[in-house]
């Protein structure tokens, strides 16, 4: 899994808890500039909720959790295509991005510990060719060895 699915996939988790405070930020924001100045955007805020007895709040809070969730997911598209287009550059993003568990669900532990032989033979210049072999030697049967080196493969 490349570094840019793992970006995705922990801006989704983060989204959990971060969208809701980035949306009510961004929600205000966007509330200052439909109304004109913070303090009438706080009293619609305000009234919207006192005159519904908080009812409004139904409305509210899923609306800031969704814009939360979208301002994250467009910074992220703006700091993929930056990398790309003109080579930005995040150090401890990109380390937390290589920390990332991969995704092992629904795999046994027997295929888990194969790709991860795999992945780290791999990682020592060894050929595909020449760890399949050195597999069917130990045991393993064809099939598991191409069932693991597919997760490899998906991994680089």
């Amino acid at each position: 899994m490349d570094n840019q699915q793992n970006l995705w996939k922990m801006v989704l988790s983060l989204g959990m808890v971060v969208a809701l405070p980035v949306g009510m930020v961004v929600t205000a924001l966007m509330g200052v500039i439909a109304v004109g100045d913070p303090t009438s955007a706080a009293l619609l805020f305000v009234m919207s909720v006192v005159c519904t007895l908080g009812v409004s709040l139904v409305i509210w809070l899923p609306l800031c959790w969704l814009v939360g969730i979208l301002t994250l997911l467009l910074l992220v598209g703006i700091y993929g295509v930056g990398k790309k287009a003109i080579g930005w550059h995040w150090p401890a993003l990109e380390r937390r991005l290589q920390q990332q568990p991969q995704d092992t669900a629904g795999q046994s532990p027997t295929t888990q510990a194969l790709h991860r032989y795999i992945s780290q033979a791999a990682a020592k210049g060894y050929s595909e060719d020449q760890i399949q072999r050195r597999l069917l030697k130990q045991g393993w049967t064809a099939a598991e060895i191409a069932a693991a080196q597919t997760l490899t493969q998906c991994d680089g």
